[in-house]
């Protein structure tokens, strides 16, 4: 399947860029989520941390066996007042906790593949239908699974452009009360607003031409997670969204 393209041209929706985080080489930021008052974002090397006011209020580092993947963390998500994260080679996706480290564990391998290269590098969840989209990199595809008593089922997947590196995804509600999933690929320079049918219905070029952006996050600011400059924090000169 391949979504349809019905997009209107803007320029990237955020302004005069901030760095609100940064501990590069050490840390490389590749997923975000806005709650309902913190930032919390994902690094490659098993560790997730909390922002609020700009400052790091919470971090757990997630390693052995209740980890897969040599803990490869690609994204990052909310289901209510739960945090999902998804590992890049398997696209196993785990619940977790700040205290607690991870609760669950459950493979989409058979909905995604298994890639330890260009696997799983977006997540984000759809209330609407109690789906998780599932980016994978190699080939830029959105892969929508569901859980069902445990056990990850594949519902669809489909082609957003003919376009790799599908590097970051977040769930979002339109000025009318529309949702919307707003996606980045960034060795493209790319973002999009896509419907939950699949069809864009906006795309712009990302700032700073960076080719690094791997997380998109937004609480009325828009966040970029950046695997090489940390995580930046944009003004909105466009309101696009509100928050569920």
């Amino acid at each position: 399947m391949i979504s349809v393209v019905l997009a209107v041209a803007l320029i990237f929706p955020g302004i005069n860029g901030v760095e609100v985080y940064n501990d590069a080489p050490n840390i490389e930021p590749s997923g975000a989520v806005w709650t309902d008052d913190s930032l919390l974002f994902v690094d490659d090397g098993g560790e997730v941390f909390e922002l609020r006011d700009d400052v790091v209020t919470d971090h757990v580092v997630l390693r052995g066996s209740a980890c897969p993947d040599n803990c490869d963390l690609e994204g990052i998500t909310t289901r209510g007042d739960e945090i999902w994260v998804v590992t890049e080679w398997s696209s196993t996706l785990l619940r977790i906790t700040f205290a607690d480290g991870v609760l669950e564990s459950h493979s989409a391998e058979h909905c995604v593949g298994y890639d330890s290269t260009y696997g799983a590098e977006a997540l984000t969840y759809v209330p609407d239908t109690d789906e998780f989209w599932i980016g994978k990199q190699a080939d830029g595809r959105v892969y929508v699974v569901r859980l069902v008593d445990g056990v990850v089922e594949c519902v669809r997947n489909f082609s957003v452009y003919p376009h790799y590196d599908l590097s970051g995804m977040a769930y979002g509600i339109d000025p009318n009360g529309a949702p919307w999933v707003w996606a980045i690929w960034d060795a493209y320079n790319k973002g999009a607003i896509l419907r939950l049918d699949g069809t864009v219905v906006a795309e712009w070029a990302l700032p700073d031409d960076s080719q690094a952006q791997e997380g998109i996050a937004y609480n009325g600011h828009i966040f970029l997670a950046e695997d090489n400059r940390g995580v930046r924090r944009y003004n909105p000169w466009l309101l696009m969204w509100r928050r569920p």
